[in-house]
């Protein structure tokens, strides 16, 4: 019995290594036994993407990733294999592998868009998205407004308009306001180029913007003072890391000034060096004076250029990349806004057109502005194993602006403002990965600055010479659990404004101010439905914003603005509480809603308000405005509805309406923009002949007259109402396999109306310009 079981044990022994070594020599010969393994994660912030999707190129392998990123694919033959990654919201990435042996490859998947008409709907995964709204445009959608200013540009994103000065300048407001209570972040670095002028238009050459985003309300736990009303976000196109060559060149025509843009790029990648980009940009601009639908707008010609280059390594693990960029522009002042004396001045307010009125020109002569400013940038980052992305940055701007007025003899070539202004930022931010659900950033912000008067205009400076410094810190982070995301934030800010002048009687005048803020934010995104697609966002916000310089000690006239400006050196640092709520959703597939509400409390409200009498100086007779400070409320609403109406045709609606109150004296507040509603129908096709991305467009524009403007105060009444046509129409021709040619025309105030916006600074004197026919040719190569 004894031996029968040794004899079992011995066969069942002997079966166990034959069944092994059968299986060990299958293995060696069968070559459809292999493993791919691997990540996949997001390209800019390395984060793992679950429910990613990789596909052998046959079909016949398929294999999703897990919560952390992970794929495993089995069964694979030796040879060569090409995969394709997929995940919703991003563009598709192919990779070729060679196999031999079981092997590793991870994917970095890039954010698309889904485009119809001017809305661009950025797909994000969850915890990236803003709980505060954020609207973006890029690729098509700002292809077709190429050669336009940033502030005109934003005006397609619902509850954003344009301050203007004039027919050359403008600069964007969102939900009504402007200047300093928007913070404009370029390339990643808050602008600074004197933004406190109405008049003084961001220095930013749009050709250089591949993509625009608008985040509205309050976000000063992350972006620090300024950032009262929201920030706009202006990005350049990533470098390239492919060696082929790629470029671009854009030409733009406008008959209204009889203007014209040149613009070109070129960029290139490594193939020795893994990661390694660099790219050239520039830009010419030119056009004389603008016409209204009756007359010429004598002296608001334009010319300017721009450059920029940059270089960079970006690898999985590390990146560095540095940046400059040179913006030059001329711009003329409407001349028949300068005024010789106070009866001038009020027949030209009381009347239906300019005192001035000469044949046109490409002269620019005085009054005038002369801007240049230099963005210089050095940032990399470091992803920490098991923590997360720390990223750091330097910058550097320079500004100097000259204003020129007109003066008698020899001295009209002397400005009478010149000032230079210079500041250095250094940024220091981690974001951590995510942590049990959690997700978040911690970052520390450092800000100097100093603007000095030159010398030598024989007028006192409009404001004085000063240094000012900051420093911040902020914490964010991000609950993340199924469908519902909170987000909480806090920041500390201290600001410290050193100032020195003389005052009238030539007496040196020092003065220091210190400002120490704290603001916090909370917000909830709620994703509803099967797909998630119809969210909810409440953001409740606190922010700050100490007086700047010019409102705390402007003394003189602004040639720009053509007014009498007086600051008040007692001004408090304005407060505000803000509530952001929107809904997005698709009761039908055919149809796309986003609703928002806005509402705002303001504590100590800075504004500059109009006084019923104007001023006479050796320079002439101008208005007077004073900087005040009240409590305040400003809310609305903004809608966007998006019908697809099907064969290509789609039809938007864009209301906004917004209202204000001055709550001390029981009044609205001056310089707020008038409700408006705008109206798009369009069609579009991928493909019409041989052309591709064909899109015609019509659109038209409502704007009432400012019925919640101060009762008085104002040297005239708000403006009519206005309605706006416009037609446009694009297309792209292929030119072999790279190579694609652009096309675009456009027409602005197709009938010529006769117009005036409250929101011009020059409406006392003349009416907004009339017809403008847009051509624009590019060549993508």
């Amino acid at each position: 019995m004894r031996l029968k079981i040794q004899y079992i044990r011995l066969a069942s022994l002997s079966l166990f290594w034959f069944v092994v070594g059968y299986q060990l020599s299958m293995a060696q010969s069968d070559p459809c036994n292999l493993t791919l393994t691997g990540k996949v994660m997001d390209q800019h912030n390395g984060e793992p993407l679950p429910f990613a999707v990789v596909i052998s190129k046959d079909g016949k392998h398929r294999a999703s990733t897990n919560l952390d990123g992970v794929y495993r694919m089995e069964g694979l033959c030796e040879g060569t294999c090409t995969f394709v990654c997929k995940h919703l919201g991003c563009t598709p990435v192919e990779k070729t592998v060679t196999l031999n042996t079981n092997s590793a490859v991870d994917f970095y998947m890039e954010h698309s868009i889904e485009s119809l008409d001017t809305a661009e709907i950025i797909v994000k995964k969850r915890g990236e998205e803003e709980t505060r709204t954020e609207e973006s445009l890029q690729g098509q959608s700002l292809e077709r407004l190429r050669g336009r200013s940033l502030g005109k540009s934003l005006e397609e994103i619902p509850g954003v308009s344009t301050l203007n000065t004039g027919a050359t300048i403008s600069k964007p407001v969102i939900q009504g306001l402007h200047s300093n209570r928007i913070q404009i972040r370029n390339n990643g670095l808050r602008q600074e180029d004197q933004q406190w002028g109405q008049e003084h238009a961001p220095n930013i050459d749009p050709w250089a913007m591949e993509r625009l985003s608008v985040v509205k309300g309050a976000s000063s736990v992350e972006y620090g003072a300024e950032a009262v009303a929201g920030v706009v976000i202006v990005e350049p196109e990533p470098l390239p890391t492919d060696s082929a060559w790629h470029g671009a060149l854009h030409t733009v025509g406008y008959t209204n000034g009889w203007g014209g843009q040149l613009a070109g790029k070129l960029q290139k990648g490594s193939a020795k060096i893994d990661g390694f980009g660099w790219r050239v940009q520039g830009s010419l601009q030119k056009q004389g004076d603008n016409r209204a639908p009756d007359y010429i707008l004598t002296n608001t010609g334009l010319y300017g250029g721009n450059v920029s280059t940059g270089i960079g390594l970006n690898r999985k693990k590390y990146g560095v990349e540095a940046y400059y960029s040179y913006v030059s522009q001329t711009t003329g002042i409407l001349r028949s806004a300068h005024i010789g004396n106070l009866t001038d001045l009020e027949n030209a307010i009381e009347s239906d057109r300019p005192l001035v009125v000469r044949p046109f020109s490409y002269a620019i002569n005085n009054p005038k502005q002369k801007v240049k400013h230099h963005l210089a940038k050095v940032e990399g980052y470091y992803r920490i194993s098991n923590l997360g992305k720390l990223k750091l940055r330097y910058g550097y701007q320079f500004n100097r602006r000259k204003e020129f007025d007109i003066r008698r003899g020899d001295r009209d070539s002397i400005p009478a403002l010149d000032i230079k202004l210079s500041t250095q930022t250094v940024d220091a931010i981690l974001e951590h990965y995510t942590i049990r659900r959690f997700k978040g950033k911690i970052g520390v912000n450092t800000f100097y600055q100093k603007n000095l008067n030159v010398a030598g205009t024989g007028i006192r400076p409009l404001i004085p010479n000063y240094i000012r410094q900051s420093f911040g810190v902020f914490w964010i982070e991000r609950y993340i659990k199924g469908k519902m995301e909170l987000e909480a934030g806090i920041r500390y800010e201290h600001q410290r404004l050193e100032i020195a002048k003389f005052d009238q009687s030539k007496t040196l005048i020092q003065q220091t101010k210190n400002f120490d803020n704290v603001a916090g934010s909370l917000g909830w995104i709620q994703h509803m439905g099967e797909d998630g697609k119809n969210t909810l966002r409440i953001n409740l916000g606190t922010a700050f914003r100490p007086p700047n310089v010019a409102e705390l000690y402007s003394e003189g006239l602004h040639h720009g603005a053509a007014a009498i400006e007086i600051g008040d050196s007692t001004l408090n640092t304005e407060k505000t509480l803000k509530l952001v709520a929107g809904y997005t959703f698709n009761p039908k597939t055919w149809l796309n809603i986003q609703l928002e509400g806005h509402f705002s409390y303001f504590e100590d409200f800075i504004f500059l308000e109009p006084q019923d009498e104007a001023v006479l100086t050796i320079q002439g007779a101008f208005p007077l405005f004073l900087y005040k400070q009240t409590d305040a409320l400003v809310y609305g609403g903004d809608l966007s509805a998006l019908f697809d109406l099907g064969k290509g045709f789609f039809f938007q609606t864009k209301p906004s309406l917004l209202f204000n109150r001055d709550l001390d004296k029981k009044d609205f507040l001056p310089f707020f923009p008038a409700n408006r509603w705008g109206n798009n129908l369009g069609y579009q096709r991928d493909s019409l002949g041989a052309f591709k991305n064909v899109y015609f467009l019509i659109r038209t524009s409502a704007v009432t007259q400012q019925r919640f403007a101060p009762k008085e105060g104002d040297f005239t009444s708000p403006p009519d109402g206005y309605f706006l046509t416009g037609i446009e129409l694009d297309g792209e021709l292929p030119l072999g396999k790279d190579n694609t040619l652009t096309l675009g025309l456009s027409v602005d105030n197709l009938f010529n109306v006769r117009y005036r916006d409250y929101l011009d600074r020059l409406r006392y004197f003349a009416d907004e310009t009339g017809t403008n026919v847009w051509l624009r040719v590019g060549l993508k190569f």
